[in-house]
């Protein structure tokens, strides 16, 4: 889900790792002119790594990144992308439990953000530089795999149809934006309804969610950020010892989830 907590820093700097060509496996440190350094490297397993050292910062923000979004959902599970999202940020790990907003804003006072966006998912949090392993152990054991139980689903599938709803037909400010976009790539209003609602989220069982995040959220498909004082810590080999095995990236979508339609003239802002 999109929250108000987000940490520019780290997601500045894995957007542009995320999106850039592939590198080659280990690329020369880049010093830039405020004193900071950036390194990329890419691991066995395919996970892409993107580190700033930031001389004398206090905090570190570490991101994960999958190239998935809502515009890689299925048409008959619209909205997909969110739930996936939702749970794994929040759901239960093997070393750790569930975790609620109130439960992140508690051990995570610094800042967390877990967006949704069109090709991209993004798990951040921000933590004094001694947690810095800490968070790395626990951003690779999601990796590894969250938990979905039928109670935990149930919940996760309420926020995201709420949240669905507010992208589509809350605050104008938002909702307008969303709107826009959707009719200028073809969108009917039957068919921003239907997404708008995530009616094809209800039908969705534990293991066929579990199946689509160990698809979605694999090494291969994703590009992890630190930023932050990283002097005298080994990440190269720390990163490395932490790493989940690798797996076969999804298959990329070669066309939108949804076939483009003529434009039919004026449209009237639809909210029911």
């Amino acid at each position: 889900m999109i929250r108000d907590r987000l940490v520019p820093l780290a997601l500045a700097a894995l957007v542009a790792g995320a999106t850039l060509p592939p590198r080659p496996s280990c690329a020369a440190p880049t010093m830039l002119a405020d004193s900071s350094r950036v390194e990329r490297w890419t691991l066995a397993n395919g996970l892409r790594v993107v580190t700033r050292h930031i001389p004398r910062a206090h905090d570190v923000a570490i991101t994960v990144g999958y190239r998935s979004g809502m515009d890689d959902d299925p048409p008959a599970h619209q909205g997909l992308s969110l739930l996936l999202g939702d749970l794994g940020f929040t759901a239960a790990t093997a070393d750790q439990p569930a975790r609620t907003t109130t439960d992140l804003d508690r051990d995570l006072p610094l800042g967390w953000s877990d967006p949704v966006m069109r090709h991209l998912t993004l798990f951040t949090e921000s933590l004094p530089r001694e947690r810095m392993r800490e968070a790395l152990a626990h951003a690779a054991t999601q990796m590894r795999g969250v938990k979905v139980d039928a109670a935990g689903l149930d919940a996760a599938i309420k926020r995201a149809k709420r949240e669905l709803g507010q992208q589509y037909f809350g605050d104008p400010s938002v909702a307008l934006g969303f709107q826009a976009r959707e009719i200028g790539s073809g969108l009917t209003d039957a068919q921003m309804l239907q997404r708008a609602s995530g009616a094809g989220l209800t039908s969705l069982s534990p293991a066929e969610v579990k199946t689509a995040m160990d698809q979605a959220f694999v090494p291969a498909n994703a590009a992890l950020s630190i930023a932050g004082d990283l002097h005298g810590v080994d990440l190269h080999a720390e990163i490395e010892r932490l790493s989940p095995a690798g797996r076969h990236a999804p298959t990329r979508p070669s066309a939108p989830s949804h076939p483009p339609s003529a434009p039919s003239g004026a449209r009237a802002n639809q909210r029911p």
